[in-house]
């Protein structure tokens, strides 16, 4: 038995070898690098003495960056070999050196990766150059301050099919990341800025993404300036607002402004909004203007709440798109909220509102079905729990009435029956 063994493995091998010598052998991948820059003699990316644990080369495609400003002379970087052609791994900014990283291209040069971007330094990076994500489900994350692009030259974050997610987890206030690159895709981009201290400022309209947008925490603030019309992410799927997060419609230069975008809602919001507001227990609500001083954003698009949801403004917010949310109510903390719907299937009534929850009264603004007010405010039910029983028919002057004649009908019944009537 062993000799038939051995000559099976005899013959098993002799196959191999003879496929070797006809066929080539296979190549070898080579596991990737981790770089970790030295800048050790230029400021080059292609400057190989300036990495270490490279293989003695600069990078090439597949290998992961390190960044580490302990003990960098300069973190002011230009980036000389990313293209479509070199596509980078996971790219990491790290150390308690107090310099924040400026990275640069080269003419026509973009970062490329395939991994995600994590920045955990205490001073931030600066990433000067349009960005592609090829990763499925890359994340973008900061502990203080991360910046894509620049206001004076337009830039492309590219993102494709895939899901990506910006993430901010320091926890001290202030955290951020600035984006002035505009965005192109069809996947989703979900912001998660942890404990509720991070926001995500969005400067570059971005009308042809046309992929999700979800806000998991903290703030997205869609930044325009002097238009009334911005197309924040007009050509999107629309924009999702869990609760405890806020969408921030944001324009510094025009005092009225109307966005299209479908919004999906609930909550009060982040709680990041003390310095905004006169109160200091305001949150932000789940949907924010922030216009001009004497503003009026008005949310054209459709809007559907899965739980009541506070649409706050300093000045007004006007809701003329369809609002749907059996039962759930649409209320504003601050400012005023003009309730005009196309269609309402919400537990608000069309009206105008001020901020203590009341409808409005006098002057045609509130009876609370958008018809003539009788000039005397009348109160809706608090934030809280849904009103889909008495509450929702003794909130209109209809139900009012209905409830009072039969009421009436009922005692004039029993009163006969006991003879307390006189015929």
């Amino acid at each position: 038995m062993k000799s038939k063994k051995g000559l099976r493995f005899g013959a098993s091998t002799l196959v191999s070898v003879i496929s070797l010598l006809a066929f080539g052998a296979p190549a070898a991948f080579a596991t990737p690098d981790t770089c970790t820059w030295t800048g050790a003699t230029d400021d080059k990316f292609s400057t190989a003495t300036n990495w270490n644990n490279c293989s003695s080369a600069a990078p090439v495609t597949g290998d992961n960056l390190v960044f580490d400003n302990t003990s960098l002379s300069t973190t002011n970087l230009l980036d000389d070999i990313s293209s479509g052609s070199v596509v980078f791994g996971d790219i990491t900014f790290e150390g308690t050196g107090t310099s924040a990283f400026d990275i640069t291209p080269d003419t026509g040069i973009s970062l490329a990766t395939s991994g995600n971007i994590t920045d955990t330094t205490t001073n931030g990076v600066d990433i000067d150059m349009p960005v592609t994500f090829s990763g499925a489900t890359p994340t973008v994350s900061t502990a203080s301050f991360m910046q894509f692009g620049d206001v004076s030259t337009p830039m492309t974050m590219a993102t494709g099919a895939n899901d990506i997610t910006f993430s901010i987890t320091g926890s001290a206030a202030g955290a951020e990341i600035d984006n002035y690159e505009v965005f192109t895709g069809t996947g989703s981009i979900t912001f998660d800025n942890t404990g509720d201290n991070g926001t995500f400022v969005q400067y570059a309209a971005s009308p042809a993404y046309t992929g999700s947008v979800h806000v998991t925490g903290g703030v997205i603030d869609l930044f325009a300036t002097g238009t009334t019309s911005p197309d924040y992410f007009s050509g999107s799927a629309g924009i999702t607002v869990d609760s405890g997060a806020t969408v921030e419609f944001d324009n510094v230069t025009a005092a009225t402004a109307s966005v299209a975008e479908a919004l999906t809602v609930a909550g009060v919001g982040s709680a990041q909004c003390t310095s905004l507001f006169t109160s200091a227990t305001v949150h932000c609500g789940a949907v924010l203007g922030n216009l001009a001083s004497g503003s009026n954003l008005t949310l054209a698009g459709p809007i559907t709440m899965t739980a009541d949801t506070q649409f706050n403004d300093n000045d007004t917010i006007t809701i003329t798109g369809a609002l749907a949310g059996t039962g759930f109510k649409a209320t504003n903390a601050v400012g005023k909220l003009v309730v005009s719907a196309s269609s309402n299937s919400s537990g608000t009534p069309n009206g105008t509102y001020n901020a203590t929850g009341n409808l409005q009264g006098g002057g045609g603004s509130g009876n609370g079905s958008g018809g003539s007010g009788s000039g005397s405010s009348s109160t809706t039910s608090a934030p809280g729990t849904p009103d889909t029983g008495l509450g929702a028919i003794v909130g209109k002057p209809f139900g009012v009435l209905a409830i009072t004649a039969a009421a009436a009908g009922s005692m004039l019944i029993a009163a006969k029956q006991l003879k307390f009537v006189k015929n």
